[in-house]
């Protein structure tokens, strides 16, 4: 009796366990923005060096947000943010070929989950988007560790054709009725055609391969119709989005002018005290955003 009674204790504790962090993982966004970053300068009277003639704020405080994609306000901001990153980077580093890899779904599932997979896809094609039943929700999740794979090889591949590692920026995207992972990848130098299809196909990848040229003066342009805000939240949360070489990096961060640390107090509350000498308030979408005081 003692051990059931345990048995049974114990599942009950594991399932309180699992059931928690369900709720946290689904209740995340509505946590963002509760806390607020405080930041304290580092040297109140000393400007930095990029701006001389500006007096920098003895504090300043920030919404302090989750981040998230999945979130609807972090998860637009980051796709906005990203995208101008990688347009930025595309014209510094002259990116001018976009390579499109796709994946066939024969060279990874089982011929089970092929046969539901097909079954599946004609139903869907008609509703516009892609089934998520568990056995195609498995398989779109095992594209992105297979493409990914399969890309890595390929890097070799260019490696020892060219002599040189090439710069590039990896995009990953989600096919509207599959739902199978794709990658759009802008790199710096020319690829034949051919080859290009021959080595892709030799390390795992689909028969799709497609290779498009733009000015260096006009990628930028050229690519923004491609690298949607759409294209980047249209993954699964959880899933890096963007890969890069490692001679380019997208977000440098810079030293900041403070040292920062949490507030367990929303930026209103903060607000409120400090509202007779805060100054540089932003404002958006209705919200305070952040703002700063001067001692």
């Amino acid at each position: 009796m003692q051990r059931t009674g345990n048995r049974n204790q114990n599942s009950g504790k594991k399932t309180n366990t699992s059931s928690k962090l369900t709720s946290l993982r689904t209740k995340r966004p509505r946590f963002c923005g509760v806390w607020t970053l405080q930041g304290r300068a580092r040297c109140p009277h000393a400007a930095p060096a990029p701006r001389r003639h500006a007096i920098v704020p003895s504090r300043r405080f920030l919404r302090l947000r989750c981040r998230c994609w999945a979130c609807s306000i972090c998860g637009p901001r980051k796709a906005n943010k990203y995208r101008g990153q990688i347009l930025r980077a595309v014209t510094r580093h002259k990116l001018t070929r976009m390579l499109t890899l796709t994946l066939d779904v024969r060279k990874f599932a089982t011929r089970e989950q092929q046969e539901i997979f097909f079954a599946h896809l004609e139903t869907q094609k008609a509703l516009g988007t892609a089934c998520q039943c568990a056995t195609c929700t498995h398989l779109q999740a095992a594209s992105v560790a297979y493409i990914r794979g399969c890309w890595n090889k390929l890097r070799v591949s260019l490696i020892r054709r060219f002599g040189v590692a090439p710069k590039y920026v990896a995009v990953l995207e989600f096919q509207q009725f599959t739902g199978m992972a794709h990658l759009h990848i802008v790199i710096d130098r020319f690829i034949p055609q051919a080859w290009a299809k021959e080595a892709w196909q030799a390390v795992g990848g689909g028969q799709h391969v497609d290779i498009r040229h733009a000015d260096a003066h006009r990628i930028a342009p050229y690519l923004a119709k491609y690298l949607s805000k759409e294209m980047l939240l249209s993954g699964p949360p959880g899933m890096r989005r963007v890969t890069t070489s490692r001679s380019i990096k997208l977000n440098e961060k810079k030293r900041s002018d403070y040292s920062w640390e949490v507030c367990r107090a929303s930026i209103d509350r903060v607000y409120v005290f400090f509202s007779d000498i805060a100054t540089e308030a932003v404002h958006s979408d209705g919200e305070l955003e952040s703002f700063a005081i001067r001692e």
